[in-house]
């Protein structure tokens, strides 16, 4: 059977991101995106991609700012953790270890359910994964406490071409809220809970990363006894929509072979 892979979107994203990547992961994998809880912009999607891409819940009416932002959970791994179980308890076969891609937050909820649910996961490819936080990388991210229409420019016509225009800044007020989760927490810390985990993890990062140093995962890979990283050079945060050529490349490398 065709490994399942299961993609996660960071946080400030949802699952259309891996839209023109799908295709020819499809030639490998069961790809399968989901949008996390409150992030699903409602946006009617064409096959094949529409059998691609699913939810765990329906997306609310985007006119109703009240019900948009109380649909929309704190960001946490925690919370990730908990959907993506359902997302594998739904879509995998019995006993069948899928294959995880992360993003960001993403990639640490990967981590994360992978060293909860040993045997579950046969590899993780894990791209600029947050899976630790100090007051300087806490301080890096204090940009997500502006308002929205602060934001850049670009970066709004961004975020509102990926939710939609009636989300957009609803959303945004309620991830720069989360002053409390994953690195905006300079306490935040998987390292303890992974350390240890069996499963095969490939590391991506960018040396141009604007969170994470190269220098970042020298603790996450003395955790990993099976993590290797690869470093790409010129290479920002949101590496798969930069380089989606490679991005497939490596993650063939990380996960073609591991079942």
């Amino acid at each position: 059977m065709t490994p399942l892979l299961i993609l996660l979107h960071n946080g400030f994203e949802n699952a259309r991101t891996w839209l023109p990547l799908l295709p020819e992961l499809a030639r490998d994998f069961r790809p399968l995106a989901f949008h996390r809880r409150g992030y699903d912009p409602g946006i009617p999607l064409a096959k094949p991609e529409q059998d691609w891409v699913v939810s765990l819940h329906p997306p609310v009416d985007p006119g109703d700012p009240r019900a948009v932002a109380q649909s929309i959970p704190q960001d946490t791994v925690e919370d990730g953790i908990e959907e993506l179980a359902e997302i594998v308890q739904t879509h995998a076969a019995p006993g069948e270890q899928v294959l995880l891609w992360g993003h960001c937050l993403g990639g640490a909820i990967a981590l994360g359910y992978a060293a909860r649910n040993p045997g579950r996961v046969g590899g993780i490819f894990a791209e600029a994964p947050g899976l630790y936080s100090d007051r300087a990388l806490a301080s890096k991210a204090t940009w997500l406490l502006c308002d929205f229409q602060e934001l850049p420019a670009a970066y709004q016509d961004y975020f509102t071409a990926m939710h939609g225009p009636e989300r957009a800044s609803i959303l945004w007020h309620s991830i720069r809220s989360h002053t409390a989760s994953y690195i905006m927490n300079p306490r935040y810390s998987l390292l303890n809970e992974i350390a240890g985990l069996k499963v095969p993890v490939t590391l991506w990062q960018g040396d141009r990363d604007v969170y994470f140093s190269p220098e970042y995962l020298e603790p996450v890979l003395r955790a990993l006894p099976r993590g290797r990283s690869i470093i790409e050079p010129g290479g920002l945060h949101d590496l798969h929509a930069q380089h989606p050529q490679r991005a497939l490349e490596l993650a063939r490398m990380a996960l073609g072979g591991v079942q």
